[in-house]
């Protein structure tokens, strides 16, 4: 199954993508469409994207999923849990195991996603080392890289309509340039540990846990800094480096998007005041000016779409349909 997908949304794009579990948050509106093709085949997945916008993605490969995350344009202000990537590196992505993506621009990038029991073969028949099953990122090999992206390019263009056995051809070849392309990681510096007692990545983790668990709730920065016991400072310090913004600008962007997310899933009973207030949100005013800013519509008018959607996509059911709007969003 092929599948391509451009848009200013870029919740659509995230729905597209196969094998991780996540949430982007934008640091700025989108500008570009948010583009990604999209490939299934059995046991293996592959995409190529392109962001629309500065943004943080969130998330983690589904279980029994690893992922191969591979960077192909825009460098500056990308990293990978906090680690600065750059041209010709790779990020290795074991199952249920969290990660971060923020990008100070849109980006490209491709990213392929291999079954559990494909990786295991590798380690079992001693073409993969145990070690290497578990997240890690940095250099790898150009020639290694430029092979599986024109095995991906080549592929989506004709797999459509290719017969059976031309299509198992092209998925152990892609399994091949995959496992050479993460053979070739050699894994970079985490960044300096500095003051925190526990490592950024744990810290960091923490906090954003603790922040989406009670985004309805009013949350302050000092909160963060009771939770993992660390000063002010060094809390702004660690979103710096690991995101480019500060912790406070990042607990806004989170429950703005709480909101667009509710917007865009919302009852007849629903009002822009009702959602706002679920999660906190009091200064319509500002709420509304920085809504538009971000996502480029105003949210009464987003609400206004958004119920006219669901209104559609239950009349399409027909009268004697019982299905509900939120069960046909699944």
């Amino acid at each position: 199954m092929t599948r391509t997908v451009c848009t200013f949304h870029f919740d659509e794009f995230e729905d597209a993508m196969l094998g991780l579990d996540g949430h982007y948050i934008l640091l700025d509106r989108s500008r570009l469409h948010w583009i990604i093709d999209v490939l299934d085949l059995t046991g293996l997945a592959m995409m190529v994207g392109r962001n629309g916008a500065p943004s943080v993605y969130r998330g983690a490969c589904l279980p029994r999923q690893y992922g191969l995350l591979v960077p192909i344009s825009q460098f500056d202000g990308l990293k990978f849990n906090g680690n600065a990537l750059g041209q010709c590196t790779a990020c290795w992505m074991p199952p249920a195991e969290e990660f971060s993506v923020p990008a100070s621009a849109g980006f490209n990038w491709l990213c392929v996603v291999v079954n559990e029991s494909y990786v295991r073969h590798w380690v079992d028949a001693g073409l993969l080392d145990e070690r290497a099953t578990e997240l890690h990122w940095g250099h790898a090999s150009h020639p290694s890289i430029r092979r599986l992206e024109t095995l991906v390019q080549s592929t989506m263009s004709v797999v459509a309509n290719a017969p059976s056995d031309l299509r198992d051809a092209l998925r152990q070849q892609l399994l091949d340039a995959t496992l050479d392309v993460v053979r070739s990681i050699r894994p970079g510096r985490d960044p300096p540990k500095g003051r925190p007692r526990i490592s950024r990545t744990k810290l960091l983790k923490r906090v954003l846990d603790f922040a989406e668990e009670f985004i309805d709730q009013p949350i302050r920065v000092s909160d963060f800094c009771a939770l993992t016991e660390v000063h002010v400072a060094t809390l702004q310090n660690v979103f710096a480096e690991q995101f480019g913004v500060s912790p406070h600008r990042y607990l806004m962007l989170l429950r703005l998007h709480a909101v667009y997310r509710a917007i865009r899933n919302a009852d007849p009973s629903d009002t822009v005041s009702t959602i706002c207030a679920h999660y906190g949100v009091w200064d319509l005013g500002r709420f509304a000016s920085q809504y538009r800013q971000y996502f480029g519509i105003a949210p009464s008018k987003a609400l206004e779409l958004s119920l006219r959607r669901h209104q559609r996509a239950g009349s399409d059911l027909g009268p004697e349909s019982s299905l509900s709007s939120a069960q046909l969003e699944k």
